[in-house]
């Protein structure tokens, strides 16, 4: 409601924004002009981009003239990302957990051992990958009108295929370098064929279809990181992103009411409207 109320009072026209483009360059403005939460949307998508690319071939960030690590802190990866078809939902579901995720981890307080040892905890980081290659987002007009009306960048999100994001995985996937890899299934519950060398990578499924009963051993059934919203031969939702939102809004209200400190004002500013948009955008056309 944030994001729809910015967008009208922006706007002064009650025309679609497919046939009036005045409406759709205000709202665009809206997502980075408004927030004071930790980081925008926005802001994470592209620091994640750019994060990806400063990695060199080896699949490491920024090392010693000698080829040793500069940073020994272990780094957790936690990849986000959806089905092979790369529609609306599989697509915004994935970059929405990513940041909510990390929004949710640098919210979280720090154990007296990670302040003593930083090393000994490991550094989160949460990539969303676009499950799609990067040339066919051109036909998925919906993906793209919701992304460029919350004013994120299309060419700044880490695609299927993008070199730098395969020579990545498959080197932390050869190497035991400290570092760790995690895979949470967005909209789907079995990772393809192609991707079956990281199948003990998967920790987490986040689905409204039909559970293929894969990855049993790493999300057993009764584990609540596998998330399938599907009985009887029904789903219980229309769309991942209702997951997402569910999800984040109990962990939401669990992290304001631990905080009695947090004032009104802060507690609606903490949610960005963009991150409302697209998910409200993908609920409203599933």
């Amino acid at each position: 409601s944030t994001s729809t109320s910015s967008c009208s009072s922006n706007s002064n026209s009650s025309s679609s924004l497919s046939s009036n483009n005045n409406t759709a360059s205000a709202c665009r403005e809206v997502p980075t002009e408004t927030l004071q939460c930790p980081s925008s949307f926005q802001s994470y998508l592209d620091s994640v981009f750019k994060s990806i690319n400063k990695h060199d071939d080896n699949g490491n960030g920024n090392r010693n003239g000698d080829g040793t690590n500069q940073i020994q802190k272990k780094i957790a990866y936690n990849l986000y990302w959806g089905n092979e078809a790369g529609d609306a939902d599989s697509i915004i579901s994935a970059l929405a957990m990513a940041y909510i995720s990390s929004f949710l981890s640098s919210s979280s307080s720090v154990s007296d051992e990670e302040k003593d040892d930083p090393s000994s905890t490991p550094s989160s980081t949460f990539i969303p990958i676009v499950s799609i290659d990067r040339q066919d987002m051109a036909l998925r007009p919906d993906v793209q009108l919701l992304l460029q009306i919350a004013g994120i960048t299309t060419r700044n999100l880490i695609y299927i295929h993008d070199f730098n994001f395969h020579s990545f995985l498959q080197q932390q996937n050869q190497q035991q370098n400290n570092n760790m890899i995690s895979i949470t299934l967005m909209d789907h519950n079995k990772i393809s064929h192609k991707f079956k060398n990281l199948d003990p990578y998967v920790n987490q499924i986040i689905d409204h279809h039909q559970d293929e009963n894969f990855h049993l051993q790493s999300v057993p059934i009764e584990s609540e990181k596998r998330l399938i919203a599907f009985e009887n031969q029904h789903a219980l939702v229309g769309s991942t992103c209702t997951l997402v939102t569910e999800q984040y809004m109990k962990s939401y209200d669990e992290m304001i009411k631990a905080d009695d400190n947090t004032t009104h004002q802060v507690k609606n500013q903490m949610i960005d409207p963009a991150l409302g948009f697209v998910l409200l955008g993908v609920i409203l056309i599933d």
